[in-house]
C-alpha cells in the first residue's frame, strides 16, 4: 500500500507541475492524451479541450459523454459547460448517467448551453426521490449529501474556486474551513485533489468525533472525482472503518452517521466493476449500523454500475441467501428485469419482493432517472 501511495503521489505531483501534458493547447496532442493517457491525464486534457474554439474539439469532447469511465464523462460535461454552445445540446440531451455526480454535471452543462434551468432541476429532484424494492418493502435512498437540485443551483450561481486556490487555502484552514474545502475539492473535479482527499480519509491523528466527519466528507469528495484509482482506496477504507473506527470509545459508540454509507456511495459514483464483489457482499447487511445496515447503499451503488453488475446479481439471485437474493432482485428490477418468474421462489423474501414488484406498474426506481 505504501508503494502504491508513493506512486500515486508521484503521478499527481507531475500533473501539478504540468509535465504529463506536453503539447499545451495542441488539440492533436490533447486528444491523444485522452485516448492513451492515464485517467487523470485524460480528465485534465478534456478540460483543456473545452477551452479550444475548434469544432473538432467540441465534437471529440461530446463523444466522451459516453465513455465507460465516470471521471471522463464528468470531465466532458464540465468542458462542454465551459464552452456553453447550443450546438452541444443534442449530445447533452442524449447523454445519460446513472451516477449522481454525473447527472449534476450533465444538468449544469445543459443549462450552460441553453436548456431550461427549472426543467433540469425538476429532473434532478425526481432522481433524488428514487426508491428500491427490498425484502422489507419499498425503501427510499438517503445519503448525507446535498439534494441534487441544490447542487445544480450552487454550481450555476457559485462556481467553485480553482484547485490551486483551494489547495492554498487548505494549508492554513481550520477544522470547519477544511471540511468546506474537502467538499469543494470533490465538486471541482480536478484530479490533483485526489491525494489530498486520500490523506484526509486515512488520517489517524484526528480525534474520533472530528474524524468521522472528515472521513465522510473526504469519501464523498473522492466519489465525486470518479477516478478508478480510488477503488482500492475506498475498498481498504471499508475494511478499516469496520475494524478500527466504528464503535471506538469516545466516538459515540458508532451512533454517528456511518462512514461506510458514504464509502459505498462513493464506490457507486466511481462505478468501477472491480468493486462489484464487495458491493455484492453488503446486500445482506441489514443491521451493520445504527441506521439499519448498509444494504440499501450497496443496492444503489450496484444500480449505478448497471448491466456490468447484472451477472453477479443474477448469480446471487439464483443461489444466494434469502435476504441477499431478494436485494439482488430489487436491483435487477430497477434495471428493468421482470420479477414475475420469482413469485413462487422457495425463499420467502425473494417471493415476497417479486410479488410486490410485479404489482408495481412503474417498477422503475424513478421515472426520470437516466438509464446508462
Amino acid at each position: 500500500m505504501a508503494h502504491a501511495t508513493d506512486s500515486l503521489r508521484a503521478t499527481f505531483s507531475a500533473l501539478v507541475a504540468g509535465r504529463l501534458l506536453g503539447g499545451g493547447a495542441d488539440p492533436v496532442a490533447l486528444t491523444r492524451m485522452v485516448r492513451h493517457g492515464s485517467e487523470a491525464q485524460a480528465v485534465v486534457a478534456l478540460g483543456r479541450l473545452g477551452r479550444l474554439p475548434e469544432e473538432k474539439a467540441r465534437l471529440f469532447v461530446e463523444e466522451r459523454l459516453a465513455d465507460e469511465r465516470a471521471a471522463l464523462r464528468r470531465a466532458a460535461a464540465r468542458a462542454l459547460a465551459l464552452r456553453g454552445e447550443g450546438a452541444s445540446l443534442p449530445a447533452l440531451h442524449a447523454a445519460t448517467d446513472r451516477t449522481d455526480e454525473g447527472s449534476v454535471c450533465l444538468a449544469v452543462a445543459r443549462v450552460r448551453c441553453g436548456a431550461d434551468r427549472a426543467t433540469e432541476a425538476a429532473r434532478l429532484a425526481e432522481r433524488d426521490r428514487r426508491v428500491y424494492h427490498t425484502e422489507g418493502g419499498v425503501r427510499r435512498t438517503a445519503f448525507d449529501v446535498p439534494p441534487l437540485p441544490e447542487r445544480l443551483l450552487l454550481a450555476l450561481d457559485q462556481p467553485v474556486d480553482p484547485f490551486d486556490t483551494l489547495n492554498e487555502r487548505l494549508r492554513t484552514a481550520g477544522r470547519r474551513e477544511q471540511h468546506v474545502l474537502f467538499n469543494a475539492l470533490g465538486i471541482g473535479g480536478d484530479p490533483r485533489a485526489f491525494p489530498l482527499l486520500v490523506d484526509a480519509l486515512r488520517a489517524t491523528d484526528v480525534d474520533p468525533g472530528r474524524g468521522f466527519t472528515q472521513r465522510r466528507l473526504s469519501a464523498t469528495a473522492i466519489g465525486r472525482l470518479g477516478l478508478r484509482a480510488a477503488t482500492p482506496v475506498l475498498l481498504r477504507a471499508l475494511q478499516d472503518e469496520a475494524l478500527d473506527f466504528e464503535g471506538r470509545p469516545g466516538a459515540g459508540m458508532g451512533i454517528q452517521y456511518p462512514v461506510r454509507t458514504n464509502l459505498l456511495w462513493a464506490l457507486g459514483e466511481v462505478a468501477d466493476p472491480a468493486a462489484i464483489p464487495t458491493l455484492i457482499s453488503y446486500l445482506g447487511n441489514t443491521s451493520g449500523s445504527a441506521f439499519g445496515g448498509f444494504y440499501l447503499a450497496a443496492m444503489d451503488a450496484l444500480y449505478k454500475l448497471g448491466e456490468r453488475a447484472a451477472p453477479a446479481l443474477r448469480a446471487v439471485l439464483q443461489s444466494g441467501p434469502d435476504t441477499d437474493a431478494a436485494h439482488a432482485l430489487g436491483v435487477l428490477v430497477a434495471l428493468g428485469e421482470e420479477p414475475t418468474p420469482w413469485r413462487n421462489d422457495r425463499r420467502a423474501g425473494v417471493a415476497g419482493l417479486a410479488k410486490r414488484a410485479a404489482l408495481d406498474p412503474s417498477r422503475a426506481i424513478a421515472p426520470a432517472v437516466d438509464r446508462r
